[in-house]
Protein backbone atom coordinates (compact mmCIF):
# COMPACT_ATOMS: atom_id res chain seq x y z
CA UNK A 1 0.00 0.00 0.00
CA UNK A 2 1.03 3.59 -0.65
CA UNK A 3 1.58 4.77 2.93
CA UNK A 4 4.03 6.98 4.78
CA UNK A 5 5.50 5.16 7.77
CA UNK A 6 6.65 6.72 11.01
CA UNK A 7 8.52 4.51 13.48
CA UNK A 8 8.28 5.89 17.02
CA UNK A 9 10.64 4.49 19.66
CA UNK A 10 12.99 5.59 22.40
CA UNK A 11 16.44 7.07 21.78
CA UNK A 12 17.92 3.97 23.42
CA UNK A 13 15.86 1.75 21.12
CA UNK A 14 17.32 3.41 18.04
CA UNK A 15 20.85 2.76 19.31
CA UNK A 16 20.53 -1.01 19.74
CA UNK A 17 22.11 -3.75 17.65
CA UNK A 18 18.58 -4.88 16.77
CA UNK A 19 17.81 -1.51 15.20
CA UNK A 20 21.11 -1.43 13.28
CA UNK A 21 20.66 -4.95 11.90
CA UNK A 22 16.94 -5.05 11.14
CA UNK A 23 15.52 -1.54 10.75
CA UNK A 24 18.36 0.74 9.72
CA UNK A 25 18.73 -0.95 6.30
CA UNK A 26 15.09 0.02 5.65
CA UNK A 27 15.42 3.58 6.96
CA UNK A 28 14.86 5.14 3.53
CA UNK A 29 11.27 3.90 3.76
CA UNK A 30 10.25 5.44 7.08
CA UNK A 31 10.64 8.48 9.32
CA UNK A 32 12.30 7.73 12.65
CA UNK A 33 11.06 9.49 15.79
CA UNK A 34 13.00 8.89 19.01
CA UNK A 35 11.22 10.99 21.64
CA UNK A 36 9.24 8.14 23.21
CA UNK A 37 10.10 7.74 26.87
CA UNK A 38 9.61 5.05 29.48
CA UNK A 39 7.71 6.80 32.25
CA UNK A 40 6.17 5.46 35.45
CA UNK A 41 7.18 3.26 38.36
CA UNK A 42 4.45 0.62 38.10
CA UNK A 43 3.24 -1.51 35.15
CA UNK A 44 -0.08 0.39 35.19
CA UNK A 45 1.61 3.81 35.03
CA UNK A 46 4.04 2.67 32.35
CA UNK A 47 1.17 1.32 30.23
CA UNK A 48 -0.93 4.44 30.85
CA UNK A 49 1.88 6.62 29.59
CA UNK A 50 2.26 4.46 26.48
CA UNK A 51 -1.47 4.74 25.78
CA UNK A 52 -1.14 8.52 25.99
CA UNK A 53 1.91 8.49 23.70
CA UNK A 54 0.00 6.53 21.07
CA UNK A 55 -2.73 9.18 20.98
CA UNK A 56 -0.24 12.05 21.00
CA UNK A 57 1.86 10.66 18.17
CA UNK A 58 -1.20 9.77 16.09
CA UNK A 59 -2.43 13.34 16.40
CA UNK A 60 0.99 14.87 15.74
CA UNK A 61 1.45 12.91 12.50
CA UNK A 62 -2.20 12.88 11.44
CA UNK A 63 -2.12 9.07 11.33
CA UNK A 64 -4.86 6.98 9.73
CA UNK A 65 -3.33 3.71 11.00
CA UNK A 66 -1.49 3.07 14.24
CA UNK A 67 0.16 -0.23 15.12
CA UNK A 68 0.99 -0.99 18.75
CA UNK A 69 3.69 -3.56 18.04
CA UNK A 70 3.52 -4.83 21.64
CA UNK A 71 0.07 -4.15 23.05
CA UNK A 72 0.31 -6.44 26.08
CA UNK A 73 -0.30 -4.33 29.15
CA UNK A 74 -1.85 -1.53 27.09
CA UNK A 75 -5.12 -3.30 26.35
CA UNK A 76 -5.88 -3.98 30.01
CA UNK A 77 -5.60 -0.26 30.80
CA UNK A 78 -7.74 0.63 27.79
CA UNK A 79 -10.41 -1.94 28.68
CA UNK A 80 -10.55 -0.77 32.31
CA UNK A 81 -10.96 2.85 31.21
CA UNK A 82 -13.88 1.83 29.02
CA UNK A 83 -15.73 0.91 32.23
CA UNK A 84 -15.74 4.50 33.43
CA UNK A 85 -19.16 6.20 33.44
CA UNK A 86 -18.35 8.99 31.01
CA UNK A 87 -18.34 8.26 27.27
CA UNK A 88 -15.07 8.16 25.36
CA UNK A 89 -14.56 9.47 21.85
CA UNK A 90 -13.43 6.82 19.36
CA UNK A 91 -9.97 7.63 17.96
CA UNK A 92 -9.90 9.04 14.42
CA UNK A 93 -7.48 6.32 13.33
CA UNK A 94 -7.53 2.54 12.92
CA UNK A 95 -5.66 1.07 15.88
CA UNK A 96 -4.05 -2.34 15.49
CA UNK A 97 -2.43 -4.21 18.35
CA UNK A 98 -0.30 -7.32 18.53
CA UNK A 99 -0.83 -9.47 21.64
CA UNK A 100 1.69 -12.10 22.67
CA UNK A 101 0.66 -13.08 26.19
CA UNK A 102 -2.51 -15.16 26.17
CA UNK A 103 -2.11 -17.33 29.26
CA UNK A 104 -5.19 -15.74 30.84
CA UNK A 105 -7.37 -17.34 28.14
CA UNK A 106 -6.16 -20.93 28.62
CA UNK A 107 -9.03 -23.19 29.77
CA UNK A 108 -7.09 -24.56 32.75
CA UNK A 109 -6.13 -21.11 34.09
CA UNK A 110 -8.85 -20.05 36.50
CA UNK A 111 -7.18 -17.80 39.03
CA UNK A 112 -9.03 -14.59 39.82
CA UNK A 113 -6.50 -12.59 37.79
CA UNK A 114 -7.15 -14.79 34.75
CA UNK A 115 -10.91 -14.42 35.09
CA UNK A 116 -10.55 -10.64 35.38
CA UNK A 117 -8.43 -10.49 32.22
CA UNK A 118 -10.95 -12.63 30.34
CA UNK A 119 -13.67 -10.18 31.35
CA UNK A 120 -11.55 -7.22 30.24
CA UNK A 121 -10.69 -8.91 26.95
CA UNK A 122 -14.38 -9.45 26.20
CA UNK A 123 -14.92 -5.76 26.95
CA UNK A 124 -12.01 -4.78 24.71
CA UNK A 125 -13.42 -6.69 21.74
CA UNK A 126 -17.02 -5.57 22.30
CA UNK A 127 -16.09 -1.87 22.52
CA UNK A 128 -13.95 -1.90 19.38
CA UNK A 129 -11.04 -0.13 21.05
CA UNK A 130 -8.79 -1.84 18.52
CA UNK A 131 -9.92 -2.11 14.93
CA UNK A 132 -7.78 -5.21 14.67
CA UNK A 133 -6.05 -7.52 17.15
CA UNK A 134 -3.31 -9.83 15.92
CA UNK A 135 -3.06 -12.67 18.44
CA UNK A 136 0.29 -14.43 18.60
CA UNK A 137 -1.14 -17.42 20.45
CA UNK A 138 -3.39 -20.14 19.05
CA UNK A 139 -5.24 -20.69 22.33
CA UNK A 140 -5.90 -16.96 22.78
CA UNK A 141 -7.18 -16.85 19.20
CA UNK A 142 -9.53 -19.78 19.92
CA UNK A 143 -10.84 -17.88 22.95
CA UNK A 144 -11.39 -14.75 20.86
CA UNK A 145 -13.20 -16.77 18.21
CA UNK A 146 -15.56 -18.15 20.88
CA UNK A 147 -16.80 -14.65 21.77
CA UNK A 148 -19.95 -13.16 20.22
CA UNK A 149 -18.88 -11.19 17.14
CA UNK A 150 -18.86 -7.48 17.91
CA UNK A 151 -18.57 -6.21 14.36
CA UNK A 152 -16.10 -3.65 15.73
CA UNK A 153 -12.92 -5.64 16.30
CA UNK A 154 -11.29 -7.99 13.81
CA UNK A 155 -9.28 -10.71 15.55
CA UNK A 156 -6.66 -12.55 13.51
CA UNK A 157 -4.22 -15.28 14.37
CA UNK A 158 -0.93 -13.47 13.94
CA UNK A 159 1.51 -14.54 11.29
CA UNK A 160 4.93 -14.68 12.94
CA UNK A 161 6.99 -14.24 9.78
CA UNK A 162 9.97 -16.51 9.15
CA UNK A 163 12.07 -16.65 6.01
CA UNK A 164 13.10 -19.79 4.17
CA UNK A 165 16.47 -20.20 2.49
CA UNK A 166 17.94 -22.82 0.16
CA UNK A 167 20.40 -24.06 2.79
CA UNK A 168 20.79 -27.75 3.59
CA UNK A 169 22.51 -29.31 6.61
CA UNK A 170 25.99 -29.37 5.06
CA UNK A 171 25.81 -25.76 3.83
CA UNK A 172 24.37 -24.53 7.14
CA UNK A 173 27.14 -26.17 9.15
CA UNK A 174 29.81 -24.80 6.85
CA UNK A 175 28.29 -21.33 7.06
CA UNK A 176 28.31 -21.41 10.88
CA UNK A 177 31.69 -23.17 11.15
CA UNK A 178 30.18 -26.25 12.80
CA UNK A 179 31.38 -29.88 12.61
CA UNK A 180 30.32 -31.60 9.40
CA UNK A 181 29.83 -34.92 11.19
CA UNK A 182 27.80 -35.85 14.24
CA UNK A 183 24.48 -34.66 15.57
CA UNK A 184 23.63 -31.16 16.78
CA UNK A 185 21.01 -30.08 19.32
CA UNK A 186 20.39 -26.32 19.18
CA UNK A 187 18.77 -23.39 20.94
CA UNK A 188 18.79 -20.07 19.06
CA UNK A 189 17.73 -16.46 19.54
CA UNK A 190 18.34 -14.71 22.84
CA UNK A 191 20.22 -17.13 25.07
CA UNK A 192 19.23 -16.67 28.70
CA UNK A 193 17.80 -18.61 31.61
CA UNK A 194 14.35 -17.14 31.00
CA UNK A 195 14.30 -19.24 27.84
CA UNK A 196 15.61 -22.28 29.70
CA UNK A 197 19.17 -22.23 28.36
CA UNK A 198 20.45 -23.31 31.78
CA UNK A 199 17.96 -26.19 31.95
CA UNK A 200 18.93 -27.33 28.46
CA UNK A 201 22.63 -27.21 29.31
CA UNK A 202 22.20 -29.34 32.43
CA UNK A 203 19.84 -31.79 30.68
CA UNK A 204 22.23 -32.17 27.76
CA UNK A 205 25.20 -32.83 30.07
CA UNK A 206 23.13 -35.44 31.91
CA UNK A 207 22.35 -37.05 28.55
CA UNK A 208 26.08 -37.16 27.74
CA UNK A 209 26.81 -38.73 31.10
CA UNK A 210 24.08 -41.30 30.40
CA UNK A 211 25.78 -42.45 27.22
CA UNK A 212 24.73 -39.96 24.52
CA UNK A 213 27.51 -39.90 21.95
CA UNK A 214 28.44 -38.08 18.77
CA UNK A 215 26.24 -35.09 19.68
CA UNK A 216 26.96 -31.38 20.23
CA UNK A 217 24.87 -28.71 21.94
CA UNK A 218 24.80 -25.37 20.10
CA UNK A 219 23.70 -22.17 21.87
CA UNK A 220 23.37 -19.55 19.14
CA UNK A 221 22.50 -15.91 19.79
CA UNK A 222 23.44 -13.11 22.19
CA UNK A 223 24.24 -14.61 25.60
CA UNK A 224 22.88 -12.80 28.65
CA UNK A 225 24.81 -12.57 31.91
CA UNK A 226 22.73 -15.23 33.69
CA UNK A 227 23.60 -17.97 31.21
CA UNK A 228 27.20 -16.77 30.94
CA UNK A 229 27.52 -17.39 34.67
CA UNK A 230 26.22 -20.94 34.22
CA UNK A 231 28.51 -21.69 31.28
CA UNK A 232 31.53 -20.31 33.12
CA UNK A 233 31.38 -23.12 35.71
CA UNK A 234 34.55 -25.27 35.42
CA UNK A 235 32.67 -28.55 34.93
CA UNK A 236 30.70 -27.04 32.06
CA UNK A 237 33.79 -25.45 30.53
CA UNK A 238 35.22 -28.97 30.28
CA UNK A 239 32.47 -29.81 27.79
CA UNK A 240 33.35 -26.71 25.76
CA UNK A 241 36.96 -27.89 25.69
CA UNK A 242 35.79 -31.28 24.42
CA UNK A 243 33.69 -29.63 21.70
CA UNK A 244 30.46 -31.06 23.17
CA UNK A 245 29.01 -27.58 23.79
CA UNK A 246 29.48 -24.67 21.39
CA UNK A 247 28.40 -21.02 21.51
CA UNK A 248 27.74 -18.40 18.87
CA UNK A 249 27.43 -15.32 21.07
CA UNK A 250 26.12 -12.61 18.73
CA UNK A 251 22.89 -11.22 17.33
CA UNK A 252 21.56 -13.45 14.55
CA UNK A 253 19.90 -12.29 11.37
CA UNK A 254 17.18 -14.22 9.54
CA UNK A 255 19.62 -16.28 7.50
CA UNK A 256 21.53 -17.16 10.69
CA UNK A 257 18.34 -18.28 12.44
CA UNK A 258 17.39 -20.51 9.53
CA UNK A 259 20.95 -21.84 9.28
CA UNK A 260 21.05 -22.83 12.96
CA UNK A 261 17.84 -24.82 12.52
CA UNK A 262 18.99 -26.36 9.22
CA UNK A 263 22.33 -27.38 10.79
CA UNK A 264 20.55 -29.22 13.62
CA UNK A 265 19.16 -32.67 14.15
CA UNK A 266 16.94 -31.37 16.95
CA UNK A 267 15.82 -27.82 17.83
CA UNK A 268 14.86 -27.17 21.45
CA UNK A 269 12.55 -24.50 22.91
CA UNK A 270 12.91 -25.15 26.67
CA UNK A 271 10.96 -22.23 28.17
CA UNK A 272 10.28 -23.07 31.83
CA UNK A 273 7.57 -20.44 32.41
CA UNK A 274 6.64 -18.86 29.09
CA UNK A 275 3.79 -20.70 27.39
CA UNK A 276 3.02 -18.54 24.35
CA UNK A 277 4.11 -19.15 20.79
CA UNK A 278 7.82 -19.66 20.00
CA UNK A 279 9.56 -18.36 16.89
CA UNK A 280 12.26 -21.01 17.41
CA UNK A 281 9.64 -23.65 16.65
CA UNK A 282 8.72 -21.81 13.44
CA UNK A 283 12.33 -21.58 12.26
CA UNK A 284 12.69 -25.32 12.86
CA UNK A 285 9.49 -26.01 10.93
CA UNK A 286 10.71 -23.86 8.02
CA UNK A 287 13.90 -25.94 7.89
CA UNK A 288 11.98 -29.22 8.30
CA UNK A 289 13.70 -30.09 11.59
CA UNK A 290 11.96 -31.74 14.59
CA UNK A 291 11.58 -29.87 17.88
CA UNK A 292 11.56 -30.66 21.57
CA UNK A 293 9.70 -28.06 23.63
CA UNK A 294 8.13 -27.31 26.95
CA UNK A 295 4.81 -29.05 27.58
CA UNK A 296 3.09 -25.80 28.49
CA UNK A 297 0.36 -23.74 26.84
CA UNK A 298 0.46 -22.65 23.23
CA UNK A 299 3.85 -24.20 22.45
CA UNK A 300 2.65 -27.62 23.61
CA UNK A 301 -0.63 -27.18 21.70
CA UNK A 302 1.02 -26.26 18.41
CA UNK A 303 3.71 -28.94 18.54
CA UNK A 304 1.16 -31.65 19.33
CA UNK A 305 -1.47 -30.46 16.83
CA UNK A 306 0.94 -29.96 13.93
CA UNK A 307 3.08 -33.00 14.87
CA UNK A 308 6.28 -30.93 14.87
CA UNK A 309 8.12 -33.07 17.42
CA UNK A 310 7.83 -33.77 21.14
CA UNK A 311 7.13 -31.94 24.39
CA UNK A 312 8.23 -32.60 27.96
CA UNK A 313 8.50 -31.03 31.40
CA UNK A 314 11.76 -29.12 30.92
CA UNK A 315 11.95 -28.30 34.63
CA UNK A 316 12.44 -32.01 35.38
CA UNK A 317 16.08 -32.35 34.29
CA UNK A 318 16.02 -36.15 34.23
CA UNK A 319 12.84 -36.24 32.13
CA UNK A 320 14.22 -33.49 29.89
CA UNK A 321 17.48 -35.39 29.41
CA UNK A 322 15.61 -38.57 28.51
CA UNK A 323 13.43 -36.64 26.04
CA UNK A 324 16.55 -35.29 24.30
CA UNK A 325 17.88 -38.83 23.78
CA UNK A 326 14.48 -40.16 22.69
CA UNK A 327 13.94 -37.28 20.25
CA UNK A 328 17.34 -37.80 18.65
CA UNK A 329 16.65 -41.51 18.24
CA UNK A 330 13.09 -41.08 16.95
CA UNK A 331 12.35 -41.60 13.27
CA UNK A 332 11.87 -38.25 11.50
CA UNK A 333 11.01 -38.96 7.89
CA UNK A 334 11.04 -36.85 4.75
CA UNK A 335 7.24 -36.74 5.01
CA UNK A 336 7.55 -35.33 8.55
CA UNK A 337 9.93 -32.65 7.31
CA UNK A 338 7.63 -31.71 4.43
CA UNK A 339 4.61 -31.53 6.76
CA UNK A 340 6.40 -29.15 9.11
CA UNK A 341 7.55 -27.00 6.20
CA UNK A 342 3.97 -26.81 4.94
CA UNK A 343 2.92 -25.52 8.36
CA UNK A 344 5.70 -22.91 8.23
CA UNK A 345 4.42 -21.58 4.90
CA UNK A 346 1.45 -20.04 6.73
CA UNK A 347 4.05 -17.98 8.58
CA UNK A 348 5.81 -16.82 5.44
CA UNK A 349 6.77 -13.19 4.94
CA UNK A 350 4.56 -13.09 1.84
CA UNK A 351 1.49 -14.17 3.84
CA UNK A 352 2.31 -11.58 6.49
CA UNK A 353 2.51 -8.86 3.85
CA UNK A 354 -0.79 -9.86 2.25
CA UNK A 355 -2.71 -9.82 5.54
CA UNK A 356 -1.43 -6.39 6.50
CA UNK A 357 -2.07 -4.94 3.06
CA UNK A 358 -5.65 -6.25 3.22
CA UNK A 359 -6.16 -4.61 6.62
CA UNK A 360 -5.02 -1.22 5.36
CA UNK A 361 -7.14 -1.52 2.22
CA UNK A 362 -10.30 -2.50 4.09
CA UNK A 363 -9.76 0.21 6.74
CA UNK A 364 -9.47 3.03 4.20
Amino acid sequence: PDVNITVATTQAGSETDHYDKFLKPLSAHFTLVTDCVRQGQTPYKIASHRVKEIGDFAQRYDSQYVVAAYADGLWQVQAMRSLLPWPSTPPPYALQGILYRGEFSYPQNNRLSHKLKRFLFRRLVAKGIYRRLMLDDELLFAFAESLPPSGKTKTDLAVNPVASFDIDLAAARQRLDLPAQGRIVSLSGVIDNRKGADLLTHAFIQALESGLTDTTLLLAGPHYDDIKAVLAQPQIQDYFAQGRIRSIDRLLNEQDMFSVAAASDLVVAPYPNHSGRSSIVLWAAAAGIPVLTTNRGCIDYVVQKERLGRTCDVRDISAFSAAIRESLDANWSLQDAQRSQLYAQWHSIEHYQRLNAEFIDTSS
